[in-house]
């Protein structure tokens, strides 16, 4: 059987889920605002960490740091449930783990040939959805 962490630290990580989305909302609102010819509406949020982007690794750095914060918290988020915890916390992990992949590894510009970076930041959003 496992212990779960003390009561601070799971409030802690719990409140890193509430951070993260947070944390996203913020990088598009304010990197979309600052990103020329960005549209919130209509673009992805992949278009702000892609190569050329004038913020490109603040934004990809936003998006690993939210992945993280996903998986810190997945094990507290899940125990709120009554049946099948332990799956929902490796299904919540997943999820982050796959928000950190499309934050490392940049999804290419619209148009442009695709490089092996952008297939895995792909593979990784589709995993993660």
């Amino acid at each position: 059987m496992t212990q779960s962490p003390p009561h601070g630290l799971r409030t802690l990580r719990l409140a890193g889920i509430i951070a993260s989305t947070a944390l996203l909302a913020a990088t598009v609102v304010i990197l979309g605002s600052l990103t020329p010819s960005y549209s919130q509406l209509s673009d992805t949020i992949s278009r702000l960490a892609s190569g050329g982007q004038p913020r490109a690794v603040l934004a990809r750095s936003a998006f690993a740091v939210y992945g993280l914060l996903v998986i810190a918290g997945a094990g507290p988020l899940a125990e709120h449930v009554a049946h099948r915890r332990h799956f929902l916390a490796r299904l919540i992990g997943a999820y982050g783990v796959a928000g950190l992949v499309a934050g490392v590894a940049p999804k290419d510009l619209p148009g442009a040939p695709h490089t092996l970076a952008s297939q895995i930041h792909v593979a990784a959003t589709i995993a993660g959805g």
